[in-house]
């Protein structure tokens, strides 16, 4: 029986509950969540928290939404879904927002490599996730799945099979806290900025593209940060 919620972080208990009740085998995959209005009155909590935690899970691979059907338990591998670094990334924000300084000490490293070393074929696909980007707007799926994937290529870019791998475990342990953000970034912004990091490598320029790449990861991080604080004082 899922429980009220009393903690100031409200989407982040409402996941640990669910989440819970995921590892114990007491919701299976194929299982079917209470409605939003069920779970409303079970946890005393406002829809909009209940919205911004089903979004979160579902980036997480905890559930999927099926339109004009509900919210079902995913299928997934167990083990993998519930590591340690996992478990973190529900409870922690500093952690997360952590993680930003790392991503700003590889990824900066990344872009300059790749001005340096990038291909015309890795050019291209770099544009083509910055049009994809553009014709997301309105999906925050996409948009997080976009965004991680234009990061990739340019690590890939700079030639570093290491930086790729640390980058995807970073992805994947961020979106929910993208998920989150999301709402309180224009979207235009961050196309934008991945034009100007584009521009910098496509003219080979590692100086330019290390510099635009810290300015855009670290208003990543204060977006978040915000988000976390509003949260907290909500």
């Amino acid at each position: 029986m899922l429980k009220p919620i009393k903690k100031t972080r409200v989407y982040e208990d409402i996941i640990q509950q669910v989440a819970q009740q995921i590892k114990s085998g007491e919701l299976a995959p194929g299982d079917k969540l209470p409605t939003e209005r069920e779970l409303v009155s079970q946890l005393g909590v406002s829809r909009a928290s209940i919205r911004e935690a089903l979004r979160a899970m579902e980036l997480l691979g905890l559930v999927e939404s099926k339109v004009g059907d509900g919210t079902y338990v995913k299928s997934l591998n167990m083990d993998r879904a519930f590591t340690n670094l996992a478990r973190e990334t529900l409870v922690d924000d500093r952690f997360l927002l952590d993680m930003y300084d790392v991503r700003i000490l590889l990824e900066t490293y990344g872009a300059r490599m790749a001005a340096k070393r990038r291909t015309d074929a890795q050019l291209g696909r770099m544009r083509r996730s910055i049009e994809a980007l553009e014709k997301n707007i309105n999906k925050s799926k996409n948009l997080v799945r976009e965004d991680a994937r234009f990061h990739l290529i340019i690590a890939e870019a700079a030639g570093n099979a290491a930086l790729i791998s640390v980058l995807s475990l970073c992805s994947e342990l961020l979106s929910s806290s993208v998920a989150i953000a999301d709402a309180y970034v224009n979207v235009l912004d961050i196309v934008s900025e991945h034009e100007a990091i584009y521009g910098a490598i496509e003219r080979r320029d590692g100086k330019q593209a290390e510099q635009l790449m810290r300015a855009h990861i670290k208003r990543a991080h204060d977006r978040t940060e915000f988000v976390f604080k509003n949260a907290k004082n909500a």
